[in-house]
This record gives structure tokens, sequence and C-alpha cells, in this order.
């Protein structure tokens, strides 16, 4: 069953979305307004049906919100992403303020070699590895082929841990 707002309650709907929605704001895309774009994903959502290609609400929803975050022109994606990057570095490196020794440097490492990766496989990796988002939906999401999706992930999870070789606690 497709399960959408127009096929059942919206207001079920939004109770149910609204805390996710809200939360993958702020991980993925913590330099968007999250009050703006919160109102545009459930305005759209308001709109249509989820589309049967869409594997899953999940992907939906997530794709609605990054059709609303993310900027449509492609000079303002690329201001957009590099300040969205920064934010995310910040934020992190924010989150491991509390760290001392071997775990700051440890957590420390583990931003440099995130943001270490291209832009698109910095959002891919957030997106996979704190939401959870399988390579059907990111293919959803991100608009790719899911071979492509794979592809990526596998490159970029190489990459991250090649990069575990040069840690401070192997030095």
């Amino acid at each position: 069953m497709n399960r959408t707002p127009r096929t059942r309650d919206f207001g079920e709907f939004v109770e149910e979305w609204f805390d996710q929605v809200h939360r993958h704001i702020h991980l993925v895309y913590p330099f968007a307004d999250a009050n703006e774009i919160i109102a545009a994903v459930f305005r759209s959502a308001s709109r249509s049906d989820r589309p049967r290609e869409a594997p899953s609400v999940q992907a939906w929803v997530f794709g609605l919100v990054r059709r609303h975050a993310v900027p449509r022109s492609r000079a303002e994606r690329v201001a957009f992403r590099r300040r969205n990057a920064a934010a995310v570095e910040f934020s992190l490196r924010d989150a491991a303020d509390g760290l001392h020794g071997e775990d700051l440097k440890a957590a420390d490492h583990a931003v440099n070699q995130l943001v270490g990766l291209g832009l698109d496989d910095q959002e891919l990796v957030r997106l996979h590895t704190v939401e959870f988002v399988t390579a059907a939906e990111l293919a959803w999401i991100l608009n790719l082929d899911e071979a492509v999706v794979h592809r990526r992930l596998a490159a970029a999870t190489r990459q991250l841990a090649g990069s575990t070789k040069g840690r401070p606690s192997d030095a």
C-alpha cells in the first residue's frame, strides 16, 4: 500500500514524520533554514501522493527535504553545499568538544577524513551512516542510478577505511 498523506489522515502523517524531518535537516543540511524547509516539505506532501517509484516513504520524504533544502541553480547549489559542509564540520567538531586525549584525536581524525571526501560523497555517506538510508533510497533521493550509489559508497568507504592507517594513535 502506498500510505501517503492523501490516502490517510494528514495530521497523523505530520505527527509521524515531523521529528524525523526536523532531525534529518539538522544532521544532513545544518546550514539550511529548518523551519522554512519543514513547511515546504509538508506543504508538498499535502499536495501529492508518494510516487510509486519511491522505494519507501522515508526516501520520498527525504527527497522532498533535499529538493527544498538544496538550491536548484548550479552556482547557488555549489555555494550552499560548501557552506553546508562547513556547518557539518563545525557541528561534528562541536560534538567532540567534551572529548580528551586519544578520544579527541580519533574524533578529530574522523572529521578530517569525512571532510576530505568530495561534497557529493559527504552527503551520500551522511545519509547512509547517520540516517541508515539504503542504496535504493539513496538512488531515489539523489536522483542517481543505484549502481552508481553502490560504487560511490564503496569508493568512499575504501577512502575512509584506508585513511585510518594514518590515525594519530597509529603514528
